[in-house]
Order: C-alpha cells, then sequence, then structure tokens
C-alpha cells in the first residue's frame, strides 16, 4: 500500500492535484485493481533486512498463490512521530481469499511466517483492515511504482468525498491511486485512508512549487475541507512485493 521528510501543509492539501510526477511522462492504460480488502500492519522493529528476508521467503512460498492475493513490505521514511519502521499489507481479490481462522497454521509458508513474527517482526504499532473504494494502477507498468504517498483521515461525508478525490487523481495525471474505508482497527478517528503512487521520491517533488501555485490546489482545499480532516500522513518505499496473482 516509501520515503518520507515532508511539509506537513502540503501533504494535508491532500496531494490535491498532484501532477507532481505519478505519470506525466507515461500513459499506459491505469485500471481498476482486483483488490476488495486490504490488511494494512505497521511494525517498528530494528531487524528490518531480516524482516525483508523473511517476507520473501514467504512470497516465494507460494502460500498466497492459491487464494490469489498479493503481498507487499516497505519501508517507512517519513512519518513525523509515528514510531513504525515497516508497513506490510496483503491484498485481497474478495471475501473467499481472506485468511481462514486456522491459517497460520494451515502451510509450511505461513508457520515459517509466524515464526519469523515472533522473532523479527518487532512490535505491532497498528493494524487495520480496510474494504476498497477504488485502487488503480497501470497493470503493464504497476512494479515500476515504488514511492507512496497516504493520507489517513476522517472523512464525513464519504458519498461525496470518494468521486471528487477521484475526479481530482483523474484530473491531475495520476496513474496510481486508492481509497480505502476503515473496516475495523481504528484507534485515532480515522475512517479513511488515501494513497498515491510515484515511481520515485523525485518523481513526487519534481514540480512541487508549481502544485502549490495550482489554483487547482486551493479550488480542492476548499472542497476537501468541509468533508475530511486529515489525521496524519507518511511516505512508504517498497522493498517486497507480490502483485502477480492479483493479475492473473
Amino acid at each position: 500500500m516509501k520515503g518520507m521528510t515532508f511539509v506537513a501543509l502540503a501533504l494535508a492539501v491532500f496531494a490535491g492535484t498532484s501532477n507532481i510526477g505519478a505519470g506525466a511522462a507515461h500513459h499506459e492504460r491505469a485500471e481498476a485493481l482486483p483488490v476488495a480488502y486490504v490488511w494494512h500492519t505497521e511494525l517498528k522493529t530494528t531487524r528490518g533486512i531480516a524482516l525483508e528476508t523473511s517476507t520473501e521467503n514467504f512470497i516465494k512460498s507460494g502460500a498466497l498463490q492459491a487464494r490469489g492475493v498479493g503481498m507487499g513490505l516497505y519501508t517507512v521514511t517519513a512519518s513525523g512521530l509515528h514510531p513504525a519502521t515497516h508497513v506490510r499489507e496483503f491484498y485481497y481479490p474478495n471475501a473467499a481469499s481472506l485468511p481462514s481462522p486456522d491459517v497460520m497454521t494451515s502451510t509450511k509458508g505461513h508457520m515459517a511466517l509466524r515464526e519469523a513474527n515472533e522473532e523479527i517482526a518487532g512490535e505491532i504499532v497498528t493494524s487495520t483492515m480496510y474494504k476498497t473504494v477504488m485502487e488503480v494502477i497501470p497493470a503493464e507498468s504497476a512494479g515500476e511504482y515504488k514511492v507512496f504517498v497516504s493520507y489517513h483521515m476522517n472523512v464525513s461525508d464519504p458519498a461525496n468525498y470518494a468521486p471528487l478525490f477521484e475526479e481530482l487523481m483523474k484530473n491531475s495525471d495520476n496513474e496510481a491511486y486508492g481509497l480505502r474505508q476503515v473496516i475495523a482497527g481504528d484507534t485515532t478517528g480515522e475512517t479513511h485512508m488515501a494513497w498515491v503512487g510515484y515511481r520515485s521520491l523525485g518523481d513526487f517533488v519534481l514540480g512541487f512549487d508549481a502544485f502549490l501555485a495550482n489554483p487547482k490546489t486551493a479550488a480542492a482545499r476548499e472542497k476537501f475541507a468541509a468533508m475530511r480532516e486529515v489525521i496524519r500522513t507518511a511516505i512508504v518505499t517498497t522493498v517486497v512485493e507480490s502483485s502477480s496473482a492479483m493479475f492473473q
């Protein structure tokens, strides 16, 4: 769902018109990802390399492919005082693909991941289950998007917020973006999380001054201010991912 020192004001504008990068020079066909639910866990560990290795081994075990489930592990580069060092996400195409009660003991891959979690995953800072409102990315180049800016929000008018967000992303030439609704796991008043993907941190900051000067930014802020409060923002970078099962 990775690099992060930021200007809070600009993030709070909510990527308002972030034609800063994303797909300005690339125009592949963006399409909705077959993702219905996302299990998002933020971890704090001092053994990042070991965590990344155990995640790679779990993906190679094939434990997720049969259910068409995707997975990603991301390093946190900027998140203010939020203590997480990594974000781990599982991407489920439908309700049937969600983990069963005995999933952690059902395969060798899951048991190895469970053992690794106990030894190296460290502290779980937060764990949230989301229902997808929209997940959009170009299938042909999905793996090229490595940096993701996320916005954790309290949205008071989700019915009107979602189409405004989608319209803004399309008008801003963004090709990778998403909006998720919290099902369970919130402790801060968060109701939704939005994300925007970029090929690099440089793509994101490129044209930053132009973004702030764009009249559409002010217009977007005015509309969004009436229906959402940004609780926190973050930037994460992909270190391990497996999404091929989602496109089969």
